[in-house]
């Protein structure tokens, strides 16, 4: 009896470990592969053949903490707000902006995020709404393997990247740090002069191996992908 309960004390050890290693998980790694994920649909809209490695670039270590601790106060945020009746629904609209918010500039805090966020879906939360009701058919295709993972996705991220920038346009005056790259027109091919300047470089840019793809790429899509 005496080893089945130290067996059992020790499963429960691993399984809060696990738990906590999930949930770490969860916020240090999702929240910002969100936000790399964001950075590369906002660039892929404004010019053709984006480098995988684009994901990387919110990820330097300057801004990576930064990242992980807004991309936590949403979800918590959301999450606690969830326990009332409409309250979760009405603060995931209005705080849906704060993941591209961060992904043209890493550096805001909470406070401006969600501040700038709630700014922008004012007055237009219904709209959004009835805008994603629009295309229900996107959350059908979601539960078809591979058409959720090849077309229903990337169509449903595309035109969430919409969401923003329509709403980006109400508020130029008040976002000091917008980048001029994303102010020229969407899906032109010819709408400047080269590439777009961005601000923010990539990750790692001297790390390349004898192949098409960097290792910076190779590395982004094996996560990107997971």
């Amino acid at each position: 009896k005496k080893n089945r309960l130290q067996s059992l004390a020790v499963k429960n050890r691993v399984m809060i470990a696990t738990a906590l290693l999930s949930i770490l998980l969860r916020f240090f790694v999702l929240n910002a592969s969100l936000i790399g994920r964001e950075r590369f649909l906002m660039e892929n809209r404004m010019q053709k053949n984006v480098r995988i490695r684009r994901t990387l670039a919110p990820y330097h270590r300057k801004y990576l903490l930064r990242l992980v601790w807004v991309g936590f106060c949403r979800r918590i945020t959301v999450f606690l707000w969830s326990m009332t009746v409409v309250g979760g629904v009405y603060k995931a609209y209005q705080y849906a902006m704060v993941p591209y918010l961060q992904a043209e500039n890493p550096q805001i805090t909470w406070r401006e995020a969600k501040k700038l966020s709630a700014d922008m879906t004012n007055g237009y939360k219904w709209n959004m709404f009835l805008t994603q009701l629009s295309y229900i058919y996107i959350f059908v295709l979601k539960l078809v393997p591979v058409l959720g993972l090849l077309i229903a996705l990337p169509l449903e991220y595309q035109l969430d990247t919409e969401f923003y920038f329509v709403l980006r346009e109400r508020s130029l005056e008040k976002r000091y740090f917008i980048e001029p790259a994303f102010d020229g027109l969407p899906y032109v091919e010819d709408n400047r002069e080269g590439e777009p300047l961005y601000l923010l470089d990539d990750l790692v840019d001297d790390l390349v191996i004898d192949s098409e793809y960097g290792l910076t790429d190779l590395i982004a899509i094996f996560f990107t992908c997971c």
